[in-house]
């Protein structure tokens, strides 16, 4: 599909996509992250994306991290409950709070291509409660500081429901 009046640099856009868990009698105890890396290049040949685009997962390069001290916690009450022994997307690991950080800026600072590893491709972030999901990973993880300068746009689907009065 060819998006007419789209820059070049648009097929070499890092988009990540976010959802994170925590306990829901504490917040700061993050639970899991979830993540999807989308490589952007393929995207233009994709012809049938559906009305919602439900098809997306399935070009996405899926992680699912549980944080090791926090992992036997499970989320029972309000509207969070879950089991994250039912993950669909991806491969599940245990990893300390240290290495679900490594993994996720790993995943963020990708380079457009791999001889030159300095120049970088804009990252687009999306969620749905994005700030509820980027909230923790700052507070908990540490990832609000340099590597954040590299995200052009923020793409939050609730407040995009909202607006559209869905």
């Amino acid at each position: 599909m060819e998006l007419p009046g789209a820059p070049v640099l648009a097929e070499e856009i890092n988009l990540q996509v976010y959802d994170t868990e925590s306990c829901t009698a504490n917040h700061s105890r993050l639970t899991e992250v979830g993540r999807g890396t989308v490589d952007c290049r393929p995207m233009r040949q994709i012809t049938d994306w559906s009305n919602h685009g439900e098809k997306l997962p399935r070009h996405a390069k899926w992680n699912h991290e549980r944080v090791v001290l926090n992992a036997c916690l499970v989320n029972i009450r309000y509207n969070c409950k879950g089991d994250p022994r039912s993950n669909r997307f991806g491969h599940t690991v245990f990893c300390t709070k240290a290495q679900a950080l490594e993994a996720i800026i790993k995943d963020f600072l990708q380079p457009i291509n791999e001889s030159n590893s300095k120049r970088l491709k804009a990252a687009v972030i999306l969620g749905h409660n994005l700030g509820g999901d980027l909230d923790p990973l700052g507070k908990v993880l540490g990832f609000n500081g340099g590597e954040m300068w590299i995200a052009v746009a923020k793409i939050d689907s609730q407040k995009m429901a909202w607006e559209l009065e869905y």
